[in-house]
């Protein structure tokens, strides 16, 4: 197991796991912003391989990711947002039930994934956290997976 850091936040990655974290330039590799993008801290952790063209909200991992398959995707908003409603959320969940997940929360239905949304905040910054599982009818067995990542989280 190793630990990734950068940007402020940290994760420990399990042997198998794969994970990166960056900040996207408005010129360049990572160039996909407004719409579809930021240039906030995003951090990606998944137990199948991930690379640059996913994006921040990790669409396309689905591609990827087989019914055993967990992606997981912070997304830091803009400084101010932490001090609104929508991020009236205080810590990043740490601990998920897997009741919690549901096929509706897919920005677009793709069958059999399911998925978890927060929106919050953490250290006076502003959070939303995707999960998606590869498999509704495993929730229970995956959410087990995403227990064992989630607590190592950091956000400084």
């Amino acid at each position: 197991m190793g630990v990734m850091s950068a940007h402020g936040l940290s994760v420990r990655v399990p042997r198998g796991w794969h994970a990166q974290i960056y900040r996207r330039d408005q010129e360049g590799p990572r160039s996909r912003v407004g719409g579809t993008g930021t240039t906030n801290a995003v951090l990606h952790v998944a137990n199948f391989a991930i690379n640059d063209d996913i994006a921040d909200y990790a669409t396309g991992a689905h591609r990827r990711m087989g019914t055993g398959g967990v992606a997981i995707a912070l997304v830091e908003f803009d400084f101010e947002a932490a001090a609104t409603e929508m991020f009236n959320a205080s810590g990043v969940p740490r601990q998920l039930n897997s009741n919690a997940f549901s096929p509706s929360v897919m920005p677009q239905p793709v069958p059999p994934l399911t998925g978890f949304q927060w929106f919050g905040h953490e250290a006076d910054r502003a959070f939303s956290l995707l999960v998606v599982l590869g498999s509704h009818r495993l929730r229970h067995l995956l959410t087990a997976e995403v227990n064992r990542i989630l607590p190592t989280l950091l956000v400084e």
